[in-house]
Protein backbone atom coordinates (compact mmCIF):
# COMPACT_ATOMS: atom_id res chain seq x y z
CA UNK A 1 0.00 0.00 0.00
CA UNK A 2 1.29 3.50 -0.84
CA UNK A 3 1.95 5.71 2.15
CA UNK A 4 0.74 8.78 0.25
CA UNK A 5 -2.44 9.19 -1.77
CA UNK A 6 -4.08 12.29 -3.26
CA UNK A 7 -7.74 13.16 -3.67
CA UNK A 8 -9.88 16.14 -4.72
CA UNK A 9 -11.32 18.08 -1.79
CA UNK A 10 -13.75 20.93 -1.32
CA UNK A 11 -12.64 24.36 -0.14
CA UNK A 12 -9.68 26.36 -1.37
CA UNK A 13 -6.75 25.00 0.63
CA UNK A 14 -4.67 21.84 0.55
CA UNK A 15 -5.87 19.41 3.20
CA UNK A 16 -4.29 16.30 4.69
CA UNK A 17 -5.15 13.51 7.09
CA UNK A 18 -2.85 10.92 8.62
CA UNK A 19 0.86 10.57 9.16
CA UNK A 20 3.62 9.13 6.97
CA UNK A 21 5.16 7.61 10.10
CA UNK A 22 2.23 5.20 10.51
CA UNK A 23 1.42 2.03 8.56
CA UNK A 24 -1.72 3.58 7.08
CA UNK A 25 0.18 6.61 5.75
CA UNK A 26 -1.54 9.86 4.82
CA UNK A 27 -3.90 11.30 2.23
CA UNK A 28 -3.64 14.80 0.79
CA UNK A 29 -6.59 16.67 -0.67
CA UNK A 30 -6.03 19.09 -3.55
CA UNK A 31 -8.68 21.83 -3.87
CA UNK A 32 -10.55 22.35 -7.12
CA UNK A 33 -9.04 25.80 -7.67
CA UNK A 34 -5.63 24.16 -8.26
CA UNK A 35 -6.96 23.28 -11.72
CA UNK A 36 -7.41 26.99 -12.58
CA UNK A 37 -4.76 28.57 -14.79
CA UNK A 38 -6.54 31.86 -15.53
CA UNK A 39 -9.65 33.64 -14.24
CA UNK A 40 -11.42 32.50 -17.41
CA UNK A 41 -11.39 28.96 -16.02
CA UNK A 42 -13.58 30.02 -13.07
CA UNK A 43 -17.36 29.74 -13.18
CA UNK A 44 -19.38 31.83 -10.72
CA UNK A 45 -21.90 29.00 -10.39
CA UNK A 46 -19.13 26.88 -8.84
CA UNK A 47 -18.35 29.41 -6.08
CA UNK A 48 -20.27 29.22 -2.81
CA UNK A 49 -19.75 31.87 -0.13
CA UNK A 50 -21.01 30.74 3.27
CA UNK A 51 -23.73 28.74 1.55
CA UNK A 52 -24.69 31.51 -0.91
CA UNK A 53 -23.97 31.03 -4.61
CA UNK A 54 -21.79 33.82 -6.05
CA UNK A 55 -24.33 34.45 -8.81
CA UNK A 56 -26.90 35.49 -6.15
CA UNK A 57 -24.79 38.30 -4.67
CA UNK A 58 -25.87 41.93 -4.87
CA UNK A 59 -24.62 43.49 -8.15
CA UNK A 60 -23.34 46.72 -6.55
CA UNK A 61 -19.87 48.14 -7.16
CA UNK A 62 -18.46 47.11 -3.77
CA UNK A 63 -19.60 43.51 -4.11
CA UNK A 64 -18.37 43.40 -7.71
CA UNK A 65 -14.89 44.58 -6.68
CA UNK A 66 -14.74 42.18 -3.73
CA UNK A 67 -15.91 39.30 -5.92
CA UNK A 68 -13.25 40.18 -8.49
CA UNK A 69 -10.60 40.11 -5.74
CA UNK A 70 -11.92 36.74 -4.59
CA UNK A 71 -11.74 35.31 -8.10
CA UNK A 72 -8.20 36.65 -8.56
CA UNK A 73 -7.14 34.99 -5.29
CA UNK A 74 -8.29 31.58 -6.51
CA UNK A 75 -5.78 31.50 -9.38
CA UNK A 76 -2.32 30.37 -8.26
CA UNK A 77 0.93 30.08 -10.17
CA UNK A 78 2.78 26.77 -10.46
CA UNK A 79 5.27 27.94 -7.83
CA UNK A 80 2.48 28.71 -5.35
CA UNK A 81 0.87 25.31 -5.97
CA UNK A 82 4.20 23.53 -5.54
CA UNK A 83 4.83 25.35 -2.28
CA UNK A 84 1.36 24.54 -0.91
CA UNK A 85 1.67 20.84 -1.76
CA UNK A 86 5.26 20.54 -0.50
CA UNK A 87 4.31 22.29 2.72
CA UNK A 88 1.45 19.83 3.27
CA UNK A 89 3.72 16.86 2.60
CA UNK A 90 6.03 18.05 5.37
CA UNK A 91 3.01 18.41 7.67
CA UNK A 92 2.28 14.72 7.05
CA UNK A 93 5.72 13.74 8.33
CA UNK A 94 5.74 14.88 11.95
CA UNK A 95 4.24 12.09 14.14
CA UNK A 96 1.05 14.13 14.55
CA UNK A 97 -1.10 11.01 14.97
CA UNK A 98 1.00 9.71 17.86
CA UNK A 99 1.28 13.20 19.33
CA UNK A 100 -2.49 13.56 19.11
CA UNK A 101 -3.01 10.28 20.95
CA UNK A 102 -0.55 11.23 23.69
CA UNK A 103 -2.12 14.68 24.06
CA UNK A 104 -5.59 13.13 24.36
CA UNK A 105 -4.43 10.65 27.02
CA UNK A 106 -2.56 13.33 28.97
CA UNK A 107 -5.39 15.86 29.01
CA UNK A 108 -8.00 13.17 29.72
CA UNK A 109 -6.01 12.08 32.76
CA UNK A 110 -5.83 15.65 34.01
CA UNK A 111 -9.47 16.36 33.24
CA UNK A 112 -11.07 13.20 34.56
CA UNK A 113 -8.39 11.50 36.66
CA UNK A 114 -7.73 14.48 38.91
CA UNK A 115 -11.45 15.06 39.42
CA UNK A 116 -11.96 11.39 40.29
CA UNK A 117 -9.08 11.50 42.76
CA UNK A 118 -10.58 14.55 44.50
CA UNK A 119 -13.98 12.87 44.66
CA UNK A 120 -12.57 9.65 46.13
CA UNK A 121 -10.53 11.50 48.74
CA UNK A 122 -13.40 13.66 50.00
CA UNK A 123 -17.03 13.29 50.97
CA UNK A 124 -18.13 14.69 47.63
CA UNK A 125 -18.47 11.14 46.30
CA UNK A 126 -21.66 10.76 48.34
CA UNK A 127 -23.17 13.84 46.75
CA UNK A 128 -24.16 12.90 43.24
CA UNK A 129 -24.73 16.38 41.78
CA UNK A 130 -21.57 17.85 43.31
CA UNK A 131 -19.42 14.98 42.07
CA UNK A 132 -20.99 15.25 38.61
CA UNK A 133 -20.41 19.02 38.57
CA UNK A 134 -16.77 18.55 39.60
CA UNK A 135 -16.23 16.00 36.84
CA UNK A 136 -17.74 18.35 34.26
CA UNK A 137 -15.57 21.27 35.44
CA UNK A 138 -12.37 19.24 35.19
CA UNK A 139 -13.51 17.75 31.90
CA UNK A 140 -13.84 21.30 30.57
CA UNK A 141 -10.34 22.09 31.85
CA UNK A 142 -9.05 18.96 30.11
CA UNK A 143 -10.67 19.92 26.80
CA UNK A 144 -9.23 23.44 27.09
CA UNK A 145 -5.74 22.07 27.75
CA UNK A 146 -6.10 19.69 24.81
CA UNK A 147 -6.99 22.56 22.46
CA UNK A 148 -4.11 24.70 23.75
CA UNK A 149 -1.52 21.91 23.43
CA UNK A 150 -2.82 20.95 19.98
CA UNK A 151 -2.60 24.57 18.78
CA UNK A 152 0.95 24.88 20.11
CA UNK A 153 1.96 21.70 18.27
CA UNK A 154 0.37 22.77 14.99
CA UNK A 155 1.87 26.25 15.29
CA UNK A 156 5.31 24.68 15.49
CA UNK A 157 4.61 22.10 12.76
CA UNK A 158 3.23 24.68 10.33
CA UNK A 159 6.21 26.98 10.86
CA UNK A 160 8.62 24.08 10.33
CA UNK A 161 6.73 22.94 7.21
CA UNK A 162 6.96 26.43 5.70
CA UNK A 163 10.67 26.55 6.43
CA UNK A 164 11.28 23.09 4.94
CA UNK A 165 9.29 23.88 1.80
CA UNK A 166 11.06 27.20 1.21
CA UNK A 167 14.42 25.45 1.65
CA UNK A 168 13.71 23.63 -1.65
CA UNK A 169 14.69 26.74 -3.59
CA UNK A 170 13.93 30.34 -4.51
CA UNK A 171 10.94 29.31 -6.62
CA UNK A 172 9.31 27.89 -3.49
CA UNK A 173 9.97 31.12 -1.62
CA UNK A 174 8.27 33.08 -4.41
CA UNK A 175 5.42 30.58 -4.28
CA UNK A 176 5.10 30.99 -0.51
CA UNK A 177 4.90 34.78 -0.78
CA UNK A 178 2.23 34.53 -3.48
CA UNK A 179 0.29 31.79 -1.65
CA UNK A 180 -0.05 33.70 1.62
CA UNK A 181 -0.74 37.00 -0.13
CA UNK A 182 -3.57 35.29 -2.01
CA UNK A 183 -4.91 33.87 1.27
CA UNK A 184 -4.97 37.35 2.81
CA UNK A 185 -6.61 38.76 -0.32
CA UNK A 186 -9.23 36.00 -0.16
CA UNK A 187 -9.98 36.61 3.52
CA UNK A 188 -10.47 40.34 2.93
CA UNK A 189 -12.71 39.74 -0.10
CA UNK A 190 -14.87 37.24 1.80
CA UNK A 191 -15.21 39.66 4.71
CA UNK A 192 -16.40 42.44 2.39
CA UNK A 193 -18.81 40.15 0.54
CA UNK A 194 -20.25 38.87 3.79
CA UNK A 195 -20.79 42.37 5.16
CA UNK A 196 -22.11 43.88 1.93
CA UNK A 197 -24.58 41.09 1.23
CA UNK A 198 -25.64 40.49 4.85
CA UNK A 199 -24.81 36.81 4.65
CA UNK A 200 -25.97 35.03 7.79
CA UNK A 201 -23.65 34.53 10.71
CA UNK A 202 -22.74 31.11 12.03
CA UNK A 203 -25.36 29.21 14.00
CA UNK A 204 -24.61 28.24 17.60
CA UNK A 205 -23.83 24.70 16.48
CA UNK A 206 -21.46 25.89 13.73
CA UNK A 207 -19.77 28.28 16.15
CA UNK A 208 -19.28 25.50 18.71
CA UNK A 209 -17.81 23.20 16.06
CA UNK A 210 -15.51 25.96 14.79
CA UNK A 211 -13.95 26.17 18.26
CA UNK A 212 -12.62 22.65 17.68
CA UNK A 213 -11.03 23.61 14.36
CA UNK A 214 -7.26 23.84 14.14
CA UNK A 215 -6.36 27.51 13.88
CA UNK A 216 -2.59 27.14 13.45
CA UNK A 217 -0.59 30.13 12.27
CA UNK A 218 -2.67 32.99 10.77
CA UNK A 219 -1.81 33.80 7.11
CA UNK A 220 -0.52 37.27 8.04
CA UNK A 221 1.88 35.79 10.59
CA UNK A 222 2.91 33.09 8.09
CA UNK A 223 3.74 35.75 5.53
CA UNK A 224 5.87 37.64 8.04
CA UNK A 225 7.80 34.45 8.82
CA UNK A 226 8.20 33.71 5.11
CA UNK A 227 9.80 37.12 4.52
CA UNK A 228 12.30 36.28 7.27
CA UNK A 229 13.28 33.14 5.32
CA UNK A 230 14.08 35.03 2.11
CA UNK A 231 16.93 33.03 0.48
CA UNK A 232 18.03 36.13 -1.42
CA UNK A 233 18.49 38.20 1.74
CA UNK A 234 22.16 37.24 2.18
CA UNK A 235 22.94 38.07 -1.45
CA UNK A 236 21.17 41.42 -1.15
CA UNK A 237 23.04 42.24 2.07
CA UNK A 238 26.33 41.26 0.44
CA UNK A 239 25.52 43.46 -2.56
CA UNK A 240 24.69 46.40 -0.30
CA UNK A 241 27.96 45.92 1.57
CA UNK A 242 29.97 45.86 -1.67
CA UNK A 243 28.23 48.99 -2.97
CA UNK A 244 28.95 50.84 0.27
CA UNK A 245 32.63 49.94 -0.04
Amino acid sequence: MDLMEFFLCSGTQVFSVGDLNTRSGAIVGLPHNFSYNTVDDIKLSEISIYGVNAEQLEPDSESAEALNQLIQSLVLSENAKKFAITRELHLCNNDRVINGMLTTIFTSFLGIGVAQQIILSTRIRRRHFQSLGLRLVFLGIGVFLYLVVREMCYYSWMSSADKAAIAQGEAYYDGAVEYYNKLLQREQALKQLRAGNKIRDQTITELALSLMDIKGVPPKKCLEKVYELNPRADDEDEGDAMSSD
